[in-house]
């Protein structure tokens, strides 16, 4: 997914700083240095063009353990301002990630689906329905 020459890269700087294994994506077995070094070029804007290269996000959890982390990762190494806002990166990503579960959901699956909106909305406020400011903070 990384290619040759990047994953080299990817590799020799995990050989050097083993924290750099930790993995961002446990569905997908995605490392921090490969969420790093995406994240670190010129051509990467939002979470989503992470997500095309590493595959973050496309596991059975469909982002809702590593999109957080993906968005600290990017908001530290992203190379643009818009890497800066990591709520509204976090928020775009996981509507992207719903809009292919939604249909889906009935039964247990929408119960787990409701905990986790209520989580990310009540611990980041992604709706905005809290003092109706979206993305900020009560």
């Amino acid at each position: 997914r990384l290619g040759p020459e990047r994953f080299k890269h990817v590799v020799e700087r995990m050989e050097k700083e083993p924290e750099k294994r930790e993995l961002i994506c446990e569905c997908e077995n995605v490392t921090l240095a490969e969420v790093e070094e995406i994240a670190a070029e010129p051509s990467c804007y939002q979470l989503n063009d992470i997500r095309r290269r590493t595959r973050i996000g496309m596991g059975t959890c469909q982002g809702n353990f590593c999109a957080l982390r993906s968005a600290a990762v990017f908001a530290r190494c992203g190379n643009n301002e818009e890497a800066r806002d990591s709520l509204k990166q976090m928020k775009d990503f996981l509507q992207g990630r719903w809009k292919g579960i939604r249909p889906l959901l009935m039964g247990r699956a929408l119960r787990e689906a409701e905990m986790t909106r209520a989580l990310y909305e009540i611990n980041f406020n992604l709706c905005g329905e809290i003092k109706g400011e979206e993305g900020k903070q009560a």
